[in-house]
């Protein structure tokens, strides 16, 4: 008895995308951006600029939005909880 194929996931993914609208390669313009930007300096060194990856957020956006621009983030300590 042979073992069934596991699904392609990267193509399904990929697939899923274009369905969705979004294009899933990057155009050549980013390329140049990203050198462009990284021969002036890493941003995330900036005072200011601060590193936020770390925090728990929610977006109130729908599903087949395209942007994170209306997102919370809450902070908890002792003394009060603050929503951002």
């Amino acid at each position: 008895m042979s073992t069934p194929a596991s699904p392609d996931l990267p193509t399904i993914a990929r697939q899923a995308m274009i369905d969705a609208g979004f294009a899933p390669e990057f155009p050549a313009e980013v390329a140049s951006d990203l050198v462009r930007i990284a021969s002036a300096g890493n941003a995330a060194t900036s005072a200011a600029h601060q590193n936020l990856r770390s925090l728990l957020w929610s977006s109130i956006d729908n599903a087949e939005s395209r942007d994170l621009d209306q997102i919370e983030v809450g902070s908890d300590s002792q003394t009060a909880t603050s929503a951002f």
